[in-house]
């Protein structure tokens, strides 16, 4: 029984960790995919000031 109980602290602790790694996984997850998002949101805004120049400049010419 002694070696059961100790499979049990190994699983528990397993378990534990295992639990860690998955809050850590999402965290690193929605970290990356919120910086995507902030990149494309910023790569957006160039874009946009980019056109408006470019027609501003049109119109002036």
């Amino acid at each position: 029984s002694a070696i059961f109980a100790l499979l049990g602290l190994v699983l528990q602790k397993l378990l534990k960790m295992n639990r860690a790694w998955d809050s850590l996984g999402d965290a690193f997850h929605g970290w990356v995919i919120d910086g995507l998002g902030d990149t494309k949101h910023i790569w957006r805004i160039i874009v946009v000031e980019e056109k408006a120049k470019v027609e501003k400049e049109e119109k002036d010419f």
